[in-house]
């Protein structure tokens, strides 16, 4: 348990506890945001007034896995297009409408992923490289291509890194 305040007449406020350190009465008062749940989080915000009565109980920090799930699964919608997209690239103007053509053109990284049973999400599970850095360098040529990215997807989908840049070099010629 961490304390954070305290009050005047020594009562804790204020506490961070794990769920195990929680009482029945602290997690009776626990209420998970929906679709959550406890194994979703490492530690949980109890809170109390002066007088010692339990106010409520709120969870704090998410786990590692849980963050780098949620972080994968927004740059996986960030990367989809969408409806305003393809009003962007149709009717949009200069930045606009070249950020959405390129959000919308296929790239050489998703066509190989895609041949290869694979996806941008699972090269991210199986690597320490963020789905974010992957979606970058999917709108990217293959030669600014970052080498950890090559061998992230070379061990998802079981080939060398050699072999993937020249899989990538092809489709990117192929694609035009």
């Amino acid at each position: 348990m961490i304390i954070k305040t305290q009050a005047k007449n020594g009562v804790i406020t204020q506490a961070v506890k794990t769920y195990d350190e929680l009482t029945a009465e602290e997690k009776k008062k626990l209420v998970f945001v929906s679709g959550t749940k406890k194994e979703f989080y490492e530690n949980y915000i109890v809170n109390y007034n002066k007088k010692g009565d339990l106010l409520r109980v709120q969870c704090h920090e998410s786990t590692s896995e849980r963050t780098k799930e949620v972080n994968i699964k927004s740059a996986e919608i960030k990367a989809t297009p969408n409806l305003g997209d393809f009003l962007d690239a149709t009717y949009g103007h200069g930045e606009t409408q070249e950020k959405a053509r390129k959000k919308i053109a296929a790239s050489a990284i998703k066509e190989l992923l895609i041949e290869n049973d694979s996806s941008i999400a699972e090269v991210s599970r199986t690597s320490d490289v963020s789905a974010t850095t992957i979606y970058s360098a999917a709108d990217k040529p293959v030669a600014k291509t970052s080498v950890a990215v090559i061998k992230a997807i070379a061990t998802t989908i079981n080939k060398t890194p050699g072999d993937v840049l020249n899989e990538l070099i092809k489709l990117e010629k192929d694609m035009g």
